[in-house]
């Protein structure tokens, strides 16, 4: 009988701590999408020099997140965005930005993507919630011309 309750409460206490982490999880997936944020220097560029100035912010204030300096460019066709090519060109160097933390970096589309036409675009970085394989993705849009 001893045997019996000592295995329900071990039960009990593992299924609460499994409820917690996964609540500890949604709230990691929601804090991603609202306190990431990356603007743009300008919402409009010159298809045959465009050089991008991106403005990371982290409106966290317990969430850290890692980094890469690779890319992802989509163009809007008939309504939806596509991809544009893929970043070939990037130092693979990890950046770490602390909450409530700034950064900023410098793409070059022309080298990473070259003949790009005029049209409607979207800029993403990918982010990981340090420690975890919790991974987002966050786009800006812009236009070339």
């Amino acid at each position: 009988m001893c045997k019996r309750l000592l295995v329900l409460i071990l039960v009990f206490l593992m299924a609460l701590s499994v409820s917690a982490c996964a609540e500890v999880v949604s709230d990691v997936n929601k804090d991603i999408s609202d306190s990431l944020l990356i603007t743009l220097d300008k919402g409009t560029y010159d298809a045959n020099d465009a050089k991008i100035v991106v403005n990371i912010k982290n409106a966290s204030e317990v969430i850290e997140y890692t980094y890469g300096e690779k890319v992802i460019l989509e163009v809007k066709e008939n309504g939806e965005y596509k991809s544009a090519g893929e970043d070939l060109i990037y130092n693979d160097m990890l950046y770490i930005l602390i909450p409530l933390g700034e950064s900023e970096m410098t793409v070059s589309l022309n080298e990473k993507f070259p003949d790009l036409s005029s049209g409607e675009y979207r800029l993403g970085i990918t982010f990981n919630v340090t420690g975890s394989e919790i991974f987002e993705t966050v786009f800006a849009k812009f236009t070339l011309e």
